[in-house]
């Protein structure tokens, strides 16, 4: 490397030094507190101490484990805990580095119930420090640390993790589980225990959880996956996506995007802003989703939507539709139980209906396609409209009237539909709906 390459290296370095150190101060850390990925060279060689630290254990006893960076926690078949405290200093002489890792000391002690294991002291800004401990599977455990990663594995009791600025990553846990992160990621594996997540910025993710799962994110996305009980989502920025759940499923969004798949009990969906798709629901579907574009196929219940301003498009929904809807677009496509629609500027289409239909909106057409086979009566008004039909057995007059009340076969179900200055149509299937839009469109 020429001394120019060096030169423009150092100063790219110094410049996003300078941007990190400015956002870590708008923050509220204190300039000592402050280190900067890259600029580790600039601080003199990396010394490394270990201390020791070992205590026998009673059955079930809690673990309380404070630190200042990384934590890793294992477990073994001792009835004792075992503590390693690692200290990092970056110095020019290994002396002077010793002695700023002396102040800060390890510290594993029965306190209040519980044993406590701590790194004590105020060393320099020049030292950082990360704990590693194994304890008995058996153990109740609590992690508190201010920045730094924590990892917990094969913990059978309950887990409580608390972390400022790190991830966390938990597998293998027997009992109920909850993580405070302030900033940081969160990614749980195989816990048969509930579970509480909360997290200010970052991603979380959950699979194979043995009970029921609630997490609060504000800003990242959201995944939880093999869900044995009832999922709670409150999120304000990301994409969240729900997939087989045991339970009910409840999220609540602002500006996201959400999947829901294989959930089997209820399922309700608030959202501002995003897309919206929800498969293979088992159960109840309740929508809130104002400027939220709305995908729902294989639904085992019925089908509630409140929208505003992006289409919904529901297939085969084994129970009853119920939409309040405006200026959007409604497809509705096998619906067995009845289906009321409630629209303002609003087409409508509903293809092969199983049960009575009632369809209320304002300037913009009806389309019921492929009505029931076995007959149906049939209340069609459209103010300053027409209705039409290629229903011969309606009898429908050829001047295509605004108003057309008639019925078909043994008019075993009912259709109400009225809509203003747009058309009507009731036709014998899909296709002949599309051939009637197309001739509509060549008459424009």
């Amino acid at each position: 490397m020429t001394r120019r390459d060096f030169a423009l290296l150092a100063l790219i370095l110094l410049l996003g030094a300078g941007m990190t150190l400015t956002h870590k101060l708008r923050e509220g850390f204190p300039p000592g507190s402050v280190h900067i990925e890259g600029l580790d060279f600039l601080r003199g060689p990396l010394h490394t101490f270990r201390e020791t630290g070992d205590l026998e254990l009673s059955p079930g006893e809690r673990i309380v484990v404070e630190g200042r960076g990384d934590v890793e926690i294992r477990t073994w078949g001792e009835s004792k805990v075992h503590v390693e405290l690692r200290k990092l200093v970056h110095g020019e002489k290994e002396d002077e580095a010793r002695r700023k890792a002396a102040e800060l000391k390890l510290t594993v002690v029965p306190s209040s119930g519980a044993v406590s294991i701590r790194a004590e002291g105020s060393p320099s800004g020049d030292v950082s420090s990360d704990l590693t401990v194994t304890l008995p599977e058996s153990s109740n455990l609590q992690v508190i640390t201010t920045k730094g990663s924590v990892a917990v594995h094969g913990i059978r009791q309950d887990v409580r993790i608390q972390t400022a600025h790190g991830d966390v990553e938990a597998a293998d846990l027997g009992g109920r589980v909850e993580v405070v992160n302030d900033d940081g990621s969160i990614r749980l594996q195989r816990v048969h225990g509930p579970v509480i997540l909360r997290t200010a910025h970052g991603d979380v993710e959950g699979s194979d959880l043995g009970s029921s799962a609630e997490v609060n994110c504000d800003v990242g996305d959201v995944q939880l996956s093999r869900v044995a009980g009832a999922v709670k989502v409150t999120q304000s920025h990301g994409d969240v996506r729900v997939e087989e759940a045991g339970g009910e499923a409840h999220v609540s969004a602002s500006n996201a995007d959400v999947t829901v798949a294989g959930v089997a009990g209820h399922a309700e969906i608030l959202d501002e802003h995003g897309a919206i798709r929800v498969e293979r629901a088992r159960s109840d579907l309740k929508l809130t989703a104002p400027h939220c574009e709305v995908e729902v196929e294989h639904l085992g219940g019925s089908l509630t939507a409140n929208l505003e301003g992006d289409p919904i498009t529901a297939t085969s929904v084994e129970g009853g539709v119920k939409i309040v809807v405006s200026a959007s677009d409604v497809t509705l496509t096998d619906v067995k139980g009845p289906i009321e629609v409630s629209g303002t500027h609003t087409p409508v289409e509903i293809v092969r209906p199983g049960a009575q239909v009632e369809v209320s909106t304002t300037n913009q057409e009806i389309r019921l396609l492929s009505p029931a086979a076995r007959g149906f009566r049939i209340d069609a008004r459209s103010d300053q409209g027409e209705v039409e039909s290629d229903i011969e057995a309606l009898h429908l007059p050829a001047d295509r009237p605004s108003h057309f009340a008639g019925s078909a076969g043994d008019a075993g179900v009912r259709y109400r539909l009225a809509t203003s200055h747009a058309t009507i149509s009731i036709l014998k299937s899909a296709e002949n709906a599309k051939n009637s839009k197309d001739a509509g469109a060549q008459d424009e």
